[in-house]
């Protein structure tokens, strides 16, 4: 295992075991639930993606521990569905008052 590798696996094990974990807060989700967060711009091609999956960099800088990703991403998906719902309710309400 090279130096990069190395250093990629302790850190992604240490942000899975909790070791880094120092919070976020309610407004910080929130933020992150409403505008998401950058991720890797190509998956495919990022050394920490390849290497250690969801507990990536761009992951591990936004989320303070795999918990917090995993209830980012169940509250995200509800979210998106909401909003989706919530504009296709208003194209149906203006296509109606149309007719």
């Amino acid at each position: 295992m090279n130096d990069q590798a190395r250093a990629e696996w302790l850190i992604s094990t240490g942000w899975e075991e909790g070791f880094f974990d120092k919070g976020i807060t309610l407004e910080e989700m929130g933020d992150l639930i409403v505008s998401g967060f950058k991720e890797c711009a190509k998956p495919e091609e990022c050394d920490s993606r390849i290497m250690s999956g969801e507990s990536c960099k761009c992951i591990r800088q936004n989320f303070p521990s795999p918990e917090h990703f995993e209830f980012y991403k169940v509250v995200r998906k509800d979210f998106l569905k909401e909003k989706a719902l919530a504009l296709l309710a208003r194209a149906v309400e203006g296509q109606q008052e149309k007719n």
